[in-house]
């Protein structure tokens, strides 16, 4: 008798990703960018963007994940419909593979 199938992988997370620089702005957008993280063993999977409220609160927001979680390659983004005009916004940006 056979026991059951079970997939197993020797990777590590990613490293953490450097925080995220602005390359672009506009009255409701704000398109960041950020070096690619270390896989550890494991391609990269998706990623996650969190952001603040713009008024200097803790960064929990997240962003789009429809969009970003399933990305496996993605270096920049543009942040839109953001209305704490003239504030300053706070991001991290979070990789993920089979590690977590």
């Amino acid at each position: 008798m056979f026991s059951e199938i079970a997939t197993h992988y020797a990777c590590l997370k990613p490293s953490q990703i450097p925080t995220p620089t602005k390359v672009a702005t506009t009255r409701n957008s704000i398109t960041i960018a950020w070096t690619e993280p270390n896989p550890n063993g494991c391609p990269v999977t998706g990623f996650s963007i969190l952001r603040d409220s713009g008024f200097g609160d803790e960064i929990t927001v997240e962003v789009d994940p429809i969009s970003v979680n399933n990305k496996p390659s993605l270096r920049s983004y543009e942040v839109r419909d953001l209305t704490a005009v003239g504030q300053t916004y706070r991001f991290k940006i979070r990789a993920y593979n089979y590690a977590g």
